[in-house]
């Protein structure tokens, strides 16, 4: 079977080629781990089109994305909640769908959650880079794999599969009030006074506007910070910092390597994909495991 040109008609806010991304190859030389920020979802789709879950999918965020097929494929949408169309029609989530030549699949602006998945059957003709086809934010911008309005993806169609659905209890679920993120202390978390710490674990937070996929503003009470000075030290998805005016930073995928602000909490490894369907606004708060 040939290729199949995916082209995209209008990108939206943000669409990438996303992968389980670069975990041990490249942060040795600083380089983020990157990848898909909700991984579950992202596996997911790959199961229901029949690929491996190393296989790349699209991330788009927020507003809506149209896409269109130059070929015969399978996909599959998960992850946050929007309409789904193609050529028109609403079509479910969490299923395997079938396209062919000409197709338009239109992805609407996201109501609950933050990022959808698009995953597309065969193998998709990305450039790698340091072992992983995930775009790369270098020099204030998106790289290799960062997609805008015109750009085509070449998929080597695999043998077509028998159509795969998830039941809804599996989806992703939108929250109903604030979100909980299970943290542990964080190696500085010594340093900050009772008060301080108090305060940050005792309140609740909002998802600030001032955020991307390198990391999150949370918004609510100032905590004071401690006085003295840090080296810079490692950070990993999911460290929680305290950089100076006391307004939390929580990184995610995209984030630097090192860091020089007091880590404060680490958000639970079972907890990750949580952070990648979180939109301004969005109430959080945190317990703390010992």
């Amino acid at each position: 079977m040939s290729d199949t040109a995916l082209t995209v008609v209008r990108s939206g806010l943000q669409t990438l080629v996303v992968d389980p991304g670069r975990a041990g190859s490249g942060q040795a030389y600083g380089v983020p781990i990157g990848g898909a920020l909700d991984r579950r979802s992202a596996r997911l789709a790959n199961w229901l089109v029949g690929n491996p879950p190393d296989r790349p999918t699209l991330e788009m965020t927020l507003l809506g994305t149209t896409l269109r097929f130059g070929g015969r494929a399978q996909l599959a949408l998960t992850g946050a909640r929007a309409d789904l169309s193609l050529n028109g029609t609403l079509v479910e989530p969490y299923e395997t769908v079938e396209v062919t030549e000409g197709d338009v699949l239109s992805v609407a602006a996201i109501t609950a959650g933050c990022r959808v998945y698009l995953a597309i059957g065969g193998t998709w003709r990305v450039p790698e880079w340091l072992g992983s086809r995930s775009a790369l934010f270098v020099g204030g911008s998106y790289r290799n794999g960062a997609l805008t309005d015109g750009a085509t993806i070449d998929i080597s169609p695999g043998r077509p599969i028998h159509r795969r659905a998830i039941a809804p209890r599996e989806w992703w679920q939108p929250p109903t009030g604030a979100v909980l993120l299970p943290v542990y202390p964080g190696p500085e978390l010594d340093c900050f006074s009772a008060t301080a710490a108090a305060r940050f674990f005792g309140s609740a937070w909002e998802v600030g506007r001032a955020g991307n996929r390198m990391g999150i503003r949370l918004a609510g009470p100032t905590v004071s910070t401690p006085g003295q000075h840090l080296l810079s030290s490692p950070v990993l998805p999911g460290t929680i910092q305290l950089p100076p005016g006391g307004a939390p930073l929580l990184l995610l995928a995209d984030a630097q390597t090192t860091g020089g602000y007091p880590r404060i909490a680490t958000v639970a490894e079972s907890a990750l994909d949580e952070l990648g369907q979180l939109r301004p606004g969005q109430p959080i708060r945190f317990t703390l495991l010992r």
